[in-house]
């Protein structure tokens, strides 16, 4: 049977635009949303949805990734 983990990166708004963050561990992974995705993806992680799960009108990303 196969098993994943999974991780939320959600945004916040700045002056620059959003700025993500990585739920995990609190990790603030900047304004720069394709080096955040760059980064996610070089650990294994993949983009399976988007959404608002808090309603609070801020965008969270969602990932998965196979575990041993």
């Amino acid at each position: 049977m196969e098993r994943y983990a999974y991780e939320i990166l959600i945004s916040e708004e700045s002056p620059q635009g959003p700025f993500w963050i990585r739920v995990s561990n609190g990790q603030r992974m900047g304004v720069n949303l394709l080096a955040a995705l760059n980064l996610l993806g070089r650990e294994g992680w993949e983009l399976v949805g988007t959404t608002d799960v808090a309603r609070t009108s801020r965008e969270e990303l969602i990932f998965k990734k196979k575990t041993a």
